[in-house]
């Protein structure tokens, strides 16, 4: 049969989509389901176009003809996207009140009422926020905790792939405690709550809608929804009855308008919430977590942070009882950098240096240690400058520490010298100032920054002079002279540079350079001739002036510019051959450079391009391994990655960093910096990228025992306390993870949120592997009987689905997965990728449960059109595998009654008939 799936007329200024099919004489026309495909394909095509008028007007016109395909729900959120791009709102919201109204169960309707909150949050209504919220919450039993406004469904294949996919299907899904984020802050989508929540009255609304929820998940609730109770709490504890009775809808602020659903609710907001009851709750939420679980800190955060602008007092109280708590704990270093913005901005020297002083003390690879020490350097430098230099002695010796940190790195020895001298000179001890100068631009730590310093440092002292005088001396770095017969020409030559004539500024720096080689002018001419070609990409030119400067003037601080350039210019122009040995040539002149690190990273990367890979990793350890083996943290790092890459595959880059591990141990932070970084090579990389058959478990298994004992870094240590055991469940050792599990759980004290660190369903996968249930089962109850979490509880019952069902025991399986779901769901939809396994386990079975089971969950979910006939072919291709052909019939009855344009209904019309 020939068919033109159809095209759009204009009618009446309205464009149509008219199906058509145009078939040879004797045909018939196709089933309604494949008209229905062919339409919904036709309407996607346009969709994916983004000709959005085209696409409301076939999608309108596909969910019109075709009711009952099961793509008519997702068709009016995409009829609403069009509508939104084409700015007719109030047509997308009608789409979008179809599916909250019609397709209540559907995966799509939580999706539509986010986005139906999120465009009443744009018009600032909070009023009408909290309706709809109450209205949602209503509808699916509870308040959510989050919801998307995803409306932008033109990949269609992600659309089926959210609601097909799930948990169970490995390795899809992997819990790692590598990626745990303990301390989160952000508090994500409960914000919008708390935006509509502005007023003590529409707190303790908002309050009353979310009783449920509170109530249900208890301190299961996630962090950020437990701060947002509190602080809820605290708003409505602002009201009082006869405030509440004084604002009456006819006096409200004009800038906050009443809903008649708000007015009607103010009567209930009539009661108070104590402020008390906030401070209890907060406690309340912090009692049940352990000791040393690093989410409390995300909780104290958001404490400190709300009480940061009222109470200081308070604020400092927090900061101190976390960093006594929580020391080295590697959020609590990243939030604290915040924290020391705070106190140096307002000038708190003593509380500034406190914090100082732990943060350097427990995070060595710390992004902020340089921002700390300069400013800890700058505020004392203030009080020198007021009066009182006693603290400058302390800093030095800071300056001390640190430099025994790196002590063969040039760049930050130049960098503490530099320090030391303002810190000398703040202090009134001038010599060791000058002293420290002299050493400044000596060979080791020469660069332009050392020469500007000290030319800094002459002019503000005469002290210096000497300094100086022997820096250009050594250096051959004449001083200007303002008569200089070459200045003449220099001046010329600016001119010409500026007017573009480059035959006369060619002319006019050859005469600088022969004729005044040895002036200063003579230097600024030639580089300001580099400067200018750079400028302009002029290349046989360039070269020629960037070669000229570096011969004749070697170690010149202008020189270090004019090689930075013509290396970067080379490497962007991919002549790597040639760039190499510049960056070689600038790192070796000007050792003390800022950009010398920059330097040395392009020169490896030459050697790379060109695949000298020999003779970049000689280069790497020429340059760095004595650095590394001093125990420079960085050195160490910038050795490992460049050595590392060059390894065939992952176990050869983990076992890279064997040596380094035994060399330092693992009570240095070297040692665990090593260990982490061959743990990363071992496992994170390649379970990252997906390269699952790359990873070699016995060695991960082997780094992370060690990064779960270490106390270096005790967050990362909590994180992988289980890690192990997921290593050994996702490398399919049952046995051997069921083992250590048991030996595990003897020595814990708790189980406390323990599916956030322990991969209980694929722990059940292996043990069922391994034909060894029922030890299983006996795990299963040691921490079922500890738990009194939801989410533990609804992880534990995938274990054991996951167990049973690799055992072949799918009855048990089934029953598992059906709990879970229950634990889970907020809504029956959600509960699908539970109950899709619960019912494979049934057929695998050839349970009679199956058929009630299956109907039981479609009672629940009808109205979720995507998804309800899929239910009913199911049905139908039970029974008809198993001689059930009356049953199988009553089910295809029944969807061709309900769904008669799904393609399910096609699929069951093909499975009954086959014989």
């Amino acid at each position: 049969m020939k068919t033109r799936i159809g095209h759009f007329v204009r009618k009446g200024g309205i464009l149509l989509l008219v199906v058509t099919a145009t078939a040879l004489a004797d045909s018939k026309q196709p089933p309604v389901w494949e008209r229905a495909g062919q339409a919904y394909d036709l309407c996607m095509k346009i969709y994916s176009l983004s000709d959005w008028e085209k696409a409301a007007s076939a999608f309108s016109q596909f969910v019109e003809k075709y009711p009952t395909n099961q793509n008519v729900p997702l068709a009016y959120i995409q009829m609403a996207h069009c509508y939104f791009n084409l700015g007719k709102d109030k047509q997308a919201v009608t789409a979008l009140d179809v599916v909250t109204k019609k397709f209540t169960a559907s995966r799509v309707a939580a999706d539509a009422w986010g986005k139906k909150l999120n465009l009443v949050r744009d018009q600032d209504d909070p009023d009408r926020w909290l309706d709809l919220y109450e209205e949602l919450s209503k509808q699916f039993g509870k308040a959510p905790l989050e919801l998307s406004d995803h409306i932008d469904w033109r990949n269609i294949k992600k659309y089926w792939w959210s609601i097909d996919n799930t948990y169970f299907y490995f390795p899809h899904w992997r819990r790692t405690g590598w990626y745990l984020q303990a301390a989160e802050t952000n508090m994500r989508w409960v914000e919008n709550l708390l935006w509509a929540a502005d007023t003590p009255a529409r707190a303790i609304r908002a309050l009353d809608i979310i009783a449920g929820t509170l109530k249900t998940y208890g301190d299961d609730l996630p962090e950020d929804w437990k701060y947002a109770h509190v602080l809820l709490l605290r708003k409505a504890a602002e009201a009082s009855e006869e405030k509440d009775t004084a604002e009456s809808p006819a006096t409200a602020p004009a800038d906050k308008p009443r809903t008649r659903t708000a007015v009607k609710t103010m009567p209930k907001a009539r009661k108070t919430i104590s402020p008390e009851a906030a401070e209890k709750q907060f406690q309340t939420y912090l009692s049940v977590y352990p000791k040393n679980d690093p989410h409390i800190i995300g909780l104290w955060m958001r404490e400190a942070d709300y009480w940061s602008e009222k109470d200081a007092e308070k604020t400092d109280k927090i900061w101190s009882d976390m960093m006594e708590a929580f020391p080295g704990y590697d959020s609590l270093g990243e939030f604290s950098e915040k924290r020391m913005d705070v106190l140096y901005d307002r000038r708190r020297y003593d509380d500034f240096v406190t914090m100082a002083r732990w943060y350097l003390k427990h995070f060595p690879l710390g992004s902020w240690r340089d921002k700390a020490i300069n400013r800890w350097i700058d505020m004392a430098r203030e009080r020198a400058e007021q009066g009182d230099a006693g603290r400058i002695p302390v800093v030095l010796k800071v300056l001390d520490e640190e430099q025994k940190r790196y002590p063969l790195d040039p760049v930050r020895i130049r960098r503490n010298l530099d320090r030391r001298i303002d810190l000398h000179l703040a202090a009134g001890n001038v010599a060791e100032a000058v002293k420290l100068a002299g050493e400044l631009v000596s060979q080791p730590y020469w660069s332009a920054e050392s020469f500007e310093k000290v030319e800094a440092l002459a002019k503000a002292d005469k002290k210096f002079e000497p300094v100086l005088a022997a820096a250009r001396k050594t250096y051959k770095i004449p001083a200007v002279n303002e008569t200089s017969p070459a200045r003449e020409i220099y001046d010329d030559l600016q001119s010409r540079i500026q007017d573009n004539q480059t035959r006369h500024m060619e002319e006019l720096g050859d005469k600088l350079l022969s004729e005044h080689r040895n002036d200063a002018y003579a230097i600024l001419g030639l580089k300001a001739l580099v400067d200018y070609y750079y400028s302009k990409a002029i290349h046989q030119s360039r070269d020629k002036w960037a070669d000229l400067m570096a011969g004749a003037y070697p170690l010149h601080p202008l020189t270090q510019d004019a090689l930075s350039k013509q290396a970067d210019a080379l490497y962007g122009a991919k002549d790597f051959s040639r760039a190499g040995p510049v960056y070689n040539l600038a790192f070796e002149r000007f050792p003390g450079a800022n950009s010398s690190e920059h330097w040395f990273g392009r020169r490896v990367e030459c050697f790379s391009a060109l695949q000298k890979i020999k003779a970049r990793n000689k280069y790497a350890l020429e340059k760095l391994e004595k650095r590394a083996l001093g125990g420079e943290l960085e050195a160490i790092g910038r050795l490992g990655d460049i050595l590392e890459s060059g390894a065939d595959d992952h176990k050869a880059k983990g076992d890279f960093w064997a040596p380094w591990c035994a060399k330092w141990g693992e009570k240095t932070y070297q040692g665990v910096y090593c260990h982490a970084r061959a743990y990363e090579a071992y496992y994170v990389t390649p379970a990252k990228m997906s390269h699952w058959k790359s990873i070699h478990f016995p060695s991960a298994i082997r780094t992370a025992r060690v990064l779960r004992t270490q106390t270096i870094r005790p967050e990362l240590a909590w994180k992988l306390n289980y890690e192990d055991v997921n290593l050994m469940s996702q490398g399919d050792m049952g046995g051997e993870a069921l083992k250590t599990l048991g030996g595990r759980l003897r020595q814990a004290s708790g189980t406390f949120r323990i599916s956030d660190r322990l991969d209980l369903p694929n722990f059940g996968r292996a043990v069922g592997n391994a034909k060894q249930a029922g030890r299983g089962r006996s795990i299963f109850q040691q921490i079922f009987s500890r738990c009194r979490l939801r989410s533990d509880k609804y992880y534990l019952n995938l274990m054991l689905g996951a167990m049973y069902k690799q055992a072949e025991m799918h009855s048990q399986a089934a029953k598992a997965f059906l709990n879970a779901a229950q634990l889970n769901a907020l809504r029956p939809i959600d509960g699908w990728g539970e109950h899709a396994e619960a019912a494979g386990c049934l057929r695998e079975a050839k349970s009679a449960a199956y058929l009630t089971v299956q109907m039981r969950y479609f009672n629940r979910i009808r109205t979720a059109q995507d998804v309800a006939p899929r239910l009913l072919k199911d049905c139908v291709s039970f029974c008809k595998a198993h001689g059930a052909l009356s049953r199988a019939g009553s089910y295809l009855k029944k969807l061709r009654q309900m769904f008669p344009a799904s393609s399910e209904r096609g699929d069951a019309e093909g499975i009954v008939r086959k014989k």
